[in-house]
């Protein structure tokens, strides 16, 4: 017996897909993909783990700057070079990611358990991968479908919002999001999710003034909507809009 869930969840990414594909909009993953196949190359896996991390909590115009600066500009391209850097430098490299110190020394750790631990190669299984420090589920997650071509569904703040909104899953945490789309999507999608969730985000359903009128998949999409309570009405409970 087929699962309503899955064919509505199966439904709108392909409605979405097709939507994209008349405009231009791309992700920083996205984006590493694209290049590597268009110059017959592979995907670098560190440039995606350390473009990742970059990219917590920052705009993706200031990751390009940041990531570039390190892997083009000044081809600290690998972890040994990384390592050989003095961190006031990478600092410099990377202040257009925000919280650059932080990021920095979170770079330099990375690079050094590579080279201490995995001979200076981006493992590719999520237990390792959370071995690392400033790594999550999230950046893992990244790691494993961008540079890996894994299976596995990273939630950003986009995808979290996306399937909440069209009521796909009612959670909380980006972790229970993550859980719930893995069963809710057969696996030959896993890969699909996040590049066509986030990209959607960025130009039709936005945290803030989403495109109802232009998204291909408004007449089924509850628009469940979660206004931030006010002072005067603390406790207040979702506002579902339609």
């Amino acid at each position: 017996m087929k699962n309503p869930k899955t064919e509505q969840a199966v439904r709108f990414l392909q409605n979405m897909q097709r939507y994209l594909k008349k405009s231009d909009q791309k992700t920083l993953l996205g984006e590493m993909q694209e290049k590597a196949k268009k110059n017959n190359e592979g995907v670098d896996p560190f440039r995606v783990l350390i473009g990742t991390v970059l990219s917590i909590r920052n705009r993706d115009e200031s990751t390009v700057i940041a990531t570039s600066n390190l892997f083009d500009k000044k081809r600290l391209n690998t972890p040994q070079k990384i390592e050989d850097t003095p961190i006031s430098e990478i600092e410099d490299l990377i202040r257009k990611s925000g919280m650059y110190k932080t990021k920095a020394q979170r770079i330099k750790e990375i690079s050094r358990i590579l080279i201490d631990n995995f001979d200076g190669q981006v493992p590719d299984t999520m237990e390792q991968l959370l071995l690392l420090p400033g790594v999550g589920p999230k950046v893992a997650n990244c790691v494993l479908v961008y540079a890996f071509k894994k299976p596995a569904i990273p939630v950003d703040t986009h995808v979290h919002r996306i399937s909440n909104r069209t009521g796909l899953v009612t959670t909380k945490n980006p972790e229970d999001t993550e859980e719930i789309l893995k069963k809710i999507y057969p696996k030959d999608y896993w890969l699909e999710v996040n590049d066509i969730f986030v990209k959607f985000g960025k130009s039709v359903c936005k945290p803030i003034g989403p495109k109802c009128n232009e998204c291909p998949i408004t007449q089924e999409c509850p628009k469940i909507i979660i206004k931030k309570s006010s002072k005067k009405s603390k406790g207040s409970s979702p506002i579902l809009k339609k």
